[in-house]
């Protein structure tokens, strides 16, 4: 990640910066030249960082090295690139788009803004496992209340300790089903209340990098 372009109708375009290192050895013999030139290939759209006295062609260079007797001798030739990116940011990866912000040159008030459309962002992804691990919960307390109703039915009147069991164990299910609903109400409106604020700060946030 090397910066954020703009920011727009719910996207971010970014800029990543590559870099590639090649690396030559070479071994000198007893009598070596005082220099060799290596020739290098350019990758194409890489601008190439290499060595004063260099000889550059359009698709290649030689790059002088010196050379010592019996000894080993190491050319580094680095080549970078950038591209453009477009993530979204109500879909993207929160990590990666995280990964832009602490690199990003951008005013305070949107850096902030970006920031907490972030920390939603997770926050709601949290807050939707959760609410659907009680919905699975209750389902399940549904399904063994319906189980012990059943079977309190079919009991016979003098089963009267097995009887007094269930009847507990339906009464804690039917207590827990209570809790549970009044969480999944308050989950469900903090979901929503977040969720808003979420698409507020995705209209809000706007921004262009100036050219320098």
């Amino acid at each position: 990640p090397k910066a954020i372009i703009s920011i727009t109708e719910k996207d971010m375009v970014v800029v990543d910066e590559e870099e590639v290192t090649t690396e030559y050895t070479l071994i000198a013999g007893l009598t070596p030249p005082k220099r060799v030139f290596v020739q290098h290939q350019r990758r194409e759209g890489y601008e190439l960082s290499a060595p004063p006295e260099s000889e550059h062609a359009d698709s290649s260079v030689l790059a002088p090295v010196a050379l010592s007797r019996g000894a080993r001798a190491t050319l580094r030739l680095r080549e970078k690139t950038e591209a453009l990116r477009t993530l979204s940011l109500e879909h993207g990866s929160v990590a990666e788009i995280q990964s832009y912000l602490e690199v990003a040159d951008i005013p305070d008030a949107q850096s902030k803004k970006l920031s907490r459309l972030l920390a939603l962002r997770s926050a709601i992804a949290l807050g939707r496992e959760a609410l659907e691990a009680r919905r699975v919960q209750r389902f399940d307390d549904r399904v063994r209340a319906y189980e012990i109703r059943s079977n309190l039915k079919a009991l016979a009147r003098d089963q009267g300790s097995l009887r007094q069991s269930l009847k507990r164990e339906l009464g804690e299910s039917e207590k827990r089903g209570r809790r549970l609903a009044s969480d999944l109400a308050v989950a469900s409106e903090t979901l929503s209340t977040q969720t808003i604020e979420l698409q507020k700060l995705l209209l809000e946030l706007k921004f262009k990098a100036v050219k320098k």
